[in-house]
């Protein structure tokens, strides 16, 4: 930890360690999805073949597949920001010491 003027403590282990917490759900999150994703497209190809309701899930099928690659983008941008976060500290901390 590192202690920066009088009120400011930062835990950069601390948060690192939860940003990739978060990393590894976004990843759990998109296995779950991809399974979701395997369940639709054999609901829509077998089961569901037409009308209203087979177009309907062909969307949210098209939605969950978009979601998936969303997720994945999000997750690399938290990584991302808190890496340069951690490193903006980090210099901080040189110029002060």
């Amino acid at each position: 930890m590192y202690e920066l003027g009088y009120d400011l403590l930062v835990d950069d282990d601390g948060v690192i360690q939860e940003a990739e917490k978060l990393y590894q759900k976004v990843d759990l999150f998109e296995q779950y999805l991809g399974q979701l994703v395997t369940i639709l497209e054999a609901t829509v190809d077998d089961a569901i073949i037409h009308g209203e309701v087979a177009t309907n899930l062909g969307i949210f099928l098209g939605e969950v597949r978009a979601l998936q690659t969303e997720a994945g983008d999000i997750a690399s941008k938290v990584k991302e920001t808190v890496n340069g976060y951690v490193s903006e500290m980090d210099a901080a901390d040189n110029y002060i010491y």
